[in-house]
């Protein structure tokens, strides 16, 4: 379900003006830490994975879910 990550957010521009966005999403957190920290974990499985997005382009890309250890 949506309520069962947190997401972090990065948004910039790429070097050919597109609008870019990092979506982080994670659901094991300890703390508030994810809230202003950029939370980069290995392993966990689905509970952890992240993307892009190219809001210019209406693309998503470099899907990225973590393995199992």
């Amino acid at each position: 379900s949506r309520e069962k990550y947190k997401r972090q957010y990065v948004a910039g521009i790429n070097k050919n003006g597109e609008k870019i966005v990092w979506i982080n999403c994670l659901c094991n957190t300890n703390g508030d830490d994810w809230k202003t920290l950029e939370i980069i974990v290995q392993d966990g499985g689905n509970c952890y994975f992240n993307l892009k997005v190219n809001l210019t382009k209406e693309k998503c890309y470099d899907f990225l879910v973590n393995g199992y250890a």
